[in-house]
């Protein structure tokens, strides 16, 4: 009995302790500290080395806060002398453009300061500012033999690729003459945009007939032969090839400044087009001929994707592991035609009964409305009129 009163007292004591202990700490983590040390067991020793280390992490932390103050106010500081800098520098920049103006006044002084704008821009990658140069030098030189046509082709083709345009890449640079040249644009370059731009939006007979029997772009192939062997499997469906050579050619694509940021999602519609090109040959076809085509595993989950978009109009046989191109009913398009003539007839009759409506609401302009038409009675000469006075006479006379 003597014993638990003891221990009895000595728990209160130390409990005590604890408490002043805790209280006598100024740390903002002095309420964690309370908590563990009221629930673990009873150790002053080990208590203070935890609070001493809580102490060391506020001081720790606080010193951080405050490096991270500074810092984030340098920066402010360096942030508004560069921009005080800008605006100095724009304003001087604009001085020096009204004073130059005498100097820049006719069309080959102009024409020559928007090329270099127009290399600059290539080389910023800024593809809006080189359509704009572009357009301006078009609107200053319409007759003027010294700009060259072909580099403002190039450079407008570069925009289009930047801005994912490749329709418009493929019609600018099918316009070129055998001898185009640019200062920054190799003739290597040029073949490699044009046939992915192509591969991308054209179609077999387009590649053919604009591409590769243009005259002027054969030069150009000699400068990347791959090139045109990528648009001769395409023509050719070759496509289990033409995907290889396009990975053999992959980091050409890949470093090139222009099209480093987009070859991925070319290739994807690339890929999706000669799926669909594929099709169009066959009613039927087997899966296993579909992978041994395109040498690719993956082809069924991407077939897949586009019947289910609608891009492709078929059907599959998970039993024959077959893709059947369904058979239209001609008696379904006849039902077409004769609801797409009746939607006309439609549109034409409702025309036709407002304007009805209109004109006996008197809302229609240069009608008359009804009962208000004058016969006009035209002017007699003078000899008719005597001509009927003698008639009248002659009349009475009877």
């Amino acid at each position: 009995m003597n014993a638990s009163n003891w221990i009895d007292e000595y728990l209160k004591n130390q409990g005590a302790y604890k408490i002043k202990f805790i209280l006598e700490i100024t740390s903002p983590f002095f309420k964690n500290a309370l908590e563990w040390l009221i629930d673990n067991p009873i150790n002053p020793p080990h208590d203070a080395q935890v609070i001493g280390l809580y102490n060391t992490h506020y001081a720790q932390n606080t010193k951080q806060s405050e490096h991270t103050q500074h810092q984030q106010t340098h920066l402010n500081d360096q942030l508004h002398s560069t921009q005080f800098q800008l605006k100095s520098y724009l304003n001087n920049n604009l001085k020096e453009s009204i004073r130059s103006r005498d100097h820049i006044s006719s069309s080959p002084q102009l024409i020559e300061t928007h090329n270099h704008i127009i290399n600059m821009a290539i080389e910023l990658r800024n593809y809006s500012l080189i359509k704009n140069s572009v357009i301006k030098i078009n609107s200053i030189a319409l007759n003027n033999v010294d700009v060259s046509h072909d580099a403002l082709l190039i450079s407008t083709a570069i925009a289009d690729l930047g801005q994912s345009n490749y329709a418009a890449v493929v019609e600018s640079l099918t316009k070129l003459s055998p001898t185009s040249t640019h200062p920054l644009v190799t003739p290597s370059d040029i073949s490699i945009y044009l046939t992915l731009c192509a591969l991308t939006t054209q179609s077999r007979h387009d590649i053919k007939s604009a591409i590769l029997n243009n005259e002027a772009l054969r030069s150009k192939f000699e400068y990347a032969p791959h090139t045109k062997l990528l648009l001769e499997q395409y023509v050719s469906s070759n496509y289990k090839q033409l995907f290889v050579t396009l990975e053999e050619n992959k980091w050409w694509y890949l470093l090139d400044p222009h099209l480093h940021h987009q070859y991925t999602a070319m290739v994807e519609v690339i890929y999706r087009r000669c799926i669909v090109q594929f099709f169009h040959s066959y009613n039927s076809i087997t899966l296993d001929s579909l992978v041994e085509a395109f040498g690719d595993e993956q082809i069924f989950t991407h077939t897949l994707s586009l019947i289910k978009s609608a891009h492709l109009n078929l059907r599959y046989d998970a039993v024959g592991r077959v893709f059947h191109r369904p058979q239209l009913d001609k008696r379904h398009s006849l039902i077409d035609r004769a609801v797409t003539l009746s939607e006309l007839n439609y549109k034409s009759t409702a025309q036709l009964l407002l304007r009805i409506k209109l004109s006996d609401a008197n809302l229609v302009l240069g009608e008359r409305p009804a009962g208000s038409h004058k016969v006009n009675l035209q002017r007699r000469n003078s000899d008719e009129l005597d001509d009927v006075d003698r008639t009248e006479m002659d009349v009475e006379t009877k």
